[in-house]
């Protein structure tokens, strides 16, 4: 026990007080954000629209989550990450009020498109706060502690959403993460200062054209490891979003368990994610451990083969895809980060995010397409075998990498 104390104590120290403020105010923001875990089960079950109709909306989020995601890293590269930051959360906050009130389909489809864009113009600016104030020594556990802060979020959000979402009503769920939205601005406009005392990585973003480095739509390497990336985004977001539904009509699970279970990945990372970030970070083959995580994610899927409404197998696939998130997304952030030249940063961070703006489009439309026309169960086997090949994939790419 001991041991075990002295390893979370080390993998929190050393950390600066600004990564803390960033890592809280994006604990904030992301209690509110059951939002998006409940959009798929709102739009087809409250507002009565097919899986089809709602893979749609949720493509649509993800179109706007590309654009949000470029444009934001080009202002990040160009303006105070700070500004960016604050006017995104409030940005978001506006946007999310029309919900409660809107049901015709296409206005509601415009109101996602605007939130997706002004809120994900939020992660590449958060992403280079993130890199501009943490230590190049431990930027790997720096980025694990705002996933940590996002997910002790995720953990109270999700279960407070399901209860929120079965006693008084979806509209609410709106009305709290606007909220959560404006308060998480106001911690970052109140403690967060513009710039580290250390200005010179910051000036070095500022250089001018000549002095740029490589763009990041010129290095065929990382191109590569972007549609990785993409791909696996697709196949983990069926957490998200074909998930819910799976749970909700062929498990016959109500609101609430959905969202302890949903809560439940957010808990397993908050404990195991420091620890084992910790140990690995001075490991420097990112591919590998990369590729680990993903064979977690095909192992993840077997548990649902069963089609048992037996709750222990839904938990056994939220452990086991914990575990892939845990070992695969802080080191592909890492990994995004350091391959830039400090003037293209921005770049860099924008195509990481825009991957996942990517997944977002193909996860709703792929996997509940899928589970209309076909079943559930033989999505789970595409699932699976996508999982597995694209484990081989990051694995081949160790000797093309910078750090391999």
């Amino acid at each position: 026990m001991k041991q075990l104390i002295n390893l979370y104590a080390t993998s929190f120290s050393g950390l600066s007080e600004q990564v803390w403020i960033l890592a809280f105010a994006n604990m904030v923001n992301r209690a509110g954000s059951m939002v998006l875990t409940f959009m798929a089960l709102y739009l087809v079950k409250d507002q009565g629209l097919t899986m089809t109709e709602g893979a749609q909306a949720l493509s649509v989020y993800g179109v706007g989550s590309i654009l949000g995601s470029y444009f934001g890293g080009w202002l990040s590269d160009r303006i105070q990450f700070k500004t960016i930051q604050i006017s995104s959360l409030l940005g978001s906050a506006l946007l999310l009020i029309p919900f409660m009130f809107i049901t015709n389909y296409h206005i509601i489809l415009g109101n996602i498109f605007m939130f997706a864009l002004i809120s994900d113009s939020f992660r590449p600016a958060n992403t280079i706060a993130v890199s501009h104030f943490a230590k190049v020594e431990n930027r790997t556990r720096s980025f694990s502690l705002m996933r940590l802060a996002y997910n002790i979020g995720f953990s109270i959000g999700p279960a407070m959403g399901g209860l929120v979402a079965g006693s008084l009503g979806y509209k609410w769920l709106w009305f709290i993460d606007s909220l959560t939205c404006v308060f998480a601005a106001f911690i970052l406009y109140k403690y967060l200062p513009a710039y580290n005392s250390d200005k010179t990585e910051y000036s070095a973003r500022k250089a001018s054209t000549d002095q740029l480095g490589v763009s990041a739509y010129q290095d065929r390497n990382y191109l590569l490891f972007i549609l990785f990336a993409t791909i696996y985004g697709a196949c983990f977001f069926q957490l998200f979003t074909s998930l819910p539904i799976y749970f909700a009509q062929n498990l016959k699970y109500s609101e609430w368990l959905i969202g302890l279970l949903l809560a439940l990945n957010g808990l397993l990372v908050v404990v195991m994610e420091m620890p084992i970030v910790g140990k690995l970070e001075g490991y420097k083959r990112f591919m590998i451990i990369i590729s680990i995580g993903v064979l977690s994610m095909a192992v993840s899927f077997f548990f649902l083969l069963t089609g048992s409404s037996w709750v222990i197998w839904p938990v056994l696939y939220i452990f086991f895809i914990t575990l892939s998130e845990v070992f695969a997304m802080p080191f592909m952030m890492n990994y995004s980060i350091s391959r830039a030249h400090p003037s293209r940063v921005g770049q860099y961070v924008a195509l990481y995010s825009i991957a996942y703006g990517i997944a977002h489009i193909l996860a709703p439309y792929l996997g509940l397409k899928i589970a209309e026309v076909y079943s559930f169960e033989v999505l789970f086997i595409i699932l699976i075998c996508v999982s597995l090949l694209l484990s081989f994939g990051f694995f081949t790419l160790r000797r093309k990498n910078i750090h391999d």
